[in-house]
C-alpha cells in the first residue's frame, strides 16, 4: 500500500469514528418521551457496535 493509500484509509477511519461518535452523542441525547421506549445500555452498546461493524464493512468495500 502506497503511503497515499494509507493516509487515504487512515483519514476515511477518522471521519467514520466522528460520524460514529456524532450519532452516539445523539442518541444519548434522546429522552423517553421523544424516542418512545428507552433502550437499556446493553441494547445501546449492540446496537452501536451493529453500526459500526456496518460501517466498518461498507467503508472496506468503497475502497475496494
Amino acid at each position: 500500500m502506497g503511503d497515499s493509500e494509507e493516509l487515504a484509509s487512515k483519514e476515511g477511519r477518522r471521519r467514520l469514528i466522528e460520524r460514529l461518535n456524532e450519532k452516539e452523542k445523539l442518541i444519548g441525547q434522546q429522552s423517553p418521551a421523544s424516542g418512545g421506549e428507552q433502550m437499556s445500555e446493553k441494547e445501546l452498546t449492540a446496537e452501536i457496535e451493529k453500526q459500526r461493524t456496518l460501517n466498518a464493512l461498507n467503508a472496506a468495500r468503497g475502497s475496494l
